[in-house]
């Protein structure tokens, strides 16, 4: 472990050691997911034919090319590299498995976090909150139930704003 992925975990511990437990929930909320479900992602410089994306909306970033490129969606937390705090994140993976972040110009340090449907990333953007693991308005139903993994066969219905967004880049949804 980098020295930049054990002060990204040493941070989240002490934020879920501070969260208290609640008996609706299985997880203390996102940091406790993550750290438990999480994988570490190795920083890939920013690559030119990667179009940037607008600045503070990562989640939808992802989202966008999770959909319109077909890459893996992946949600959890960065440390920015002026930043020594832990910020909620999304990023993707390409189909040749290298992380991208087109969200951040400037690549973070470390990145810990848990791949997603495309299709659940949708439903918490449009339906939720914009994130999977910070769907507050909807009580947080990840954190319900324990987490084996994204269903096998789960198909989610895309929204009515993802469907107009991959018509206009072009690409219709499946």
């Amino acid at each position: 472990m980098t020295p930049d992925q054990q002060s990204l975990r040493s941070v989240l511990e002490q934020l879920r050691n501070a969260i208290p437990t609640r008996p609706d929930l299985v997880y203390r909320m996102a940091p406790d997911f993550v750290l438990r479900h999480g994988a570490w992602y190795s920083p890939a410089p920013w690559r030119r034919e990667w179009r940037q994306g607008l600045p503070k909306h990562c989640f939808g970033n992802a989202l966008a090319l999770a959909h319109v490129h077909g890459w893996r969606y992946v949600e959890g937390y960065a440390l920015a590299p002026k930043l020594p705090l832990p910020i909620l994140h999304a990023w993707n993976v390409t189909p040749a498995g290298e992380m991208a972040d087109v969200t951040w110009r400037n690549i973070g340090l470390a990145y810990l976090g848990v791949e997603f449907s495309a299709g659940r990333a949708d439903d918490a953007t449009w339906n939720g909150d914009a994130s999977v693991l910070d769907d507050f308005r909807r009580g947080w139903p990840i954190f319900r139930q324990v987490w084996t993994g994204e269903p096998p066969g789960l198909d989610w219905a895309p929204s009515e704003a993802l469907r107009m967004l991959t018509e206009a880049l072009g690409k219709r949804p499946e």
